[in-house]
């Protein structure tokens, strides 16, 4: 197919051939606009002619073959470019200055070397294939708002630089640090590097990085030294089999990470940081933690996505940030094995068990704080969560069909003023409050089933609502008891208002 000449004053020109290529001559929309060429079975040409061009806001070619040659390469007016293709990639920009520069290169056989060259003003682009590696000895344009480059092989990074996001990956292969130590990739915002099947540095030669957000893939070592302090911290570390582990070392300013990896999963023992932190670690095994602390304005989330998140047994160390979600098989265990946290607001899941979390105190983003509100909590075993200062707040639905929950505020109340629910479903429901459980206003409301129990202690008065079936084992409170069910039989058994209190059922 040979575009002699599209021209249209509307934002969209989009082509596609499913058989040969495509040969580029004059393509042009509104200066907001964008073309999209798709060659899903051949190459992507320029006609040869210096005065044709693809003129638009965003340039999108993707080629199963190459995209231009060494004698013509493709030529655009854009500000915007995306190229996909395998083999060689030749663009030449002219009259506009790129703010985003995304490639993607495929290798037609294993170790068939090609040759990539982007020119455009303000544009350094030095970057070279051997068939087995790239090298990016120098990729760097400060105007550019976003930069990502991905091949199917290993990266050799040396100069990578832009001023917004950087993206990095290796889809095969490993990212490598060229060892210089006067080079670096430098990020204006978050910096993406993610090796699927490899590693992401080395020990011997961590990938130097200059950026506040890091965002880290691997399948092996990962070792990062950031010149910057990072306000955002996102690791996911999987494994080829269950035998193999890893090294991991990041260092950056105001972090303290040991973290180690074994069959028997990653133990986080230290994760510290000053500058509030917004954290998010993701393993395929089970994750372990020790002394984790991003400061009262900082976010920790934990996720394994083949195992569960434990407790290190040393009641001295604990995860310590404003808000907390916990992901896994299960989340701690019982007895004295639970999860320690101190947080603001906490969020779990437990795909293969139960939740088990204790909060010595909660704090918040300005540091103390009178509530513990919980997020979404979701088990398939039971759930145990204990306050043992200030409310628990129900921020999101509770739910742990068929099980035992117990949530225990030992000197607050239990509350749900937005109204979420607490979802048991033939399971036991037990509650103990030094204060309230519920509000005159806002009932605690249970979902349940044929064959609930509730167990209920509140130190002042309490206020509770279900939508099933329920047998009250026990209702004990200092002054009032107030019980509301929309259906099904209440089967009562032990309540006692002690102070001479109210009860309503």
């Amino acid at each position: 197919v040979t575009l002699d000449r599209i021209s249209t004053p509307s934002t969209v020109a989009s082509v596609t051939s499913s058989s040969g290529d495509i040969t580029v001559g004059n393509v042009s929309t509104s200066s907001s606009g964008q073309v999209s060429l798709t060659a899903s079975a051949g190459a992507i040409l320029d006609d040869g002619n210096s005065a044709t061009r693809i003129v638009t806001g965003t340039v999108s070619l993707n080629a199963s073959g190459a995209i231009g040659s060494a004698s013509h390469a493709v030529q655009t007016q854009t500000t915007g470019l995306a190229a996909t293709s395998t083999g060689d990639l030749f663009v030449t920009n002219t009259d506009a200055t790129l703010t985003s520069l995304s490639i993607t290169n495929r290798h037609s056989a294993p170790g068939h070397a090609g040759t990539l060259q982007v020119t455009s003003p303000y544009l350094t682009f030095d970057v070279t294939d051997t068939g087995t590696s790239y090298t990016l000895d120098r990729l760097v344009s400060v105007p550019l708002g976003s930069l990502s480059f991905s091949g199917d092989a290993t990266l050799q990074l040396g100069q990578v630089q832009a001023a917004g996001s950087v993206s990095l990956t290796a889809t095969q292969g490993h990212l490598v640090d060229d060892g210089n130590l006067q080079s670096r990739v430098t990020s204006g915002s978050t910096l993406t590097l993610s090796a699927a099947q490899g590693s992401v540095g080395s020990l011997a030669n961590p990938i130097g990085a200059n950026a506040s957000a890091l965002a880290l893939t691997t399948r092996g070592d990962l070792y990062v030294n950031s010149l910057s302090d990072l306000s955002t911290l996102t690791v996911t570390s999987n494994h080829p089999d269950t035998t193999t582990s890893y090294g991991m070392g990041i260092a950056a300013p105001s972090l303290k990470l040991s973290v180690s990896d074994s069959v028997a999963g990653h133990n986080v023992a230290t994760l510290t940081d000053n500058s509030s932190l917004s954290l998010t670690f993701t393993s395929d095994r089970h994750i372990t933690l020790g002394q984790v602390d991003v400061t009262h304005t900082g976010t920790a989330s934990f996720t394994s996505t083949a195992g569960s998140i434990k407790d290190d047994g040393n009641k001295n160390t604990r995860v310590l940030a404003n808000s907390t979600t916990l992901s896994g098989q299960a989340v701690g265990a019982s007895g004295a094995n639970h999860m320690d946290v101190v947080t603001g607001t906490l969020a779990a899941t437990a795909s293969a068990g139960g939740v088990y979390v204790e909060v010595p105190m909660p704090t918040g983003s300005t540091n103390t704080t009178s509530t513990v509100t919980l997020g979404t909590i979701t088990a398939t075993g039971p759930v145990a969560i204990t306050a043992l200062e200030g409310d628990l707040s129900l921020g999101g639905s509770l739910t742990a069909t068929n099980q035992a929950v117990s949530l225990t505020a030992t000197q607050g109340a239990i509350l749900s003023p937005s109204g979420y629910s607490i979802g048991i479903g033939t399971g036991s429901l037990t509650l103990q409050a030094a204060r309230s459980i519920g509000s005159s206003g806002s009932a605690l409301p249970v979902t349940s089933s044929s064959g609930a129990t509730l167990s209920a202690q509140a130190g002042t008065s309490m206020w509770l609502s279900s939508s099933g079936p329920m047998t009250l084992s026990s209702l004990d409170a200092g002054t009032s008891i107030s019980y509301t069910q929309s259906s099904g039989a209440i089967t009562v058994g032990h309540v006692d208002a002690t102070a001479g209190g109210t009860v309503s059922i």
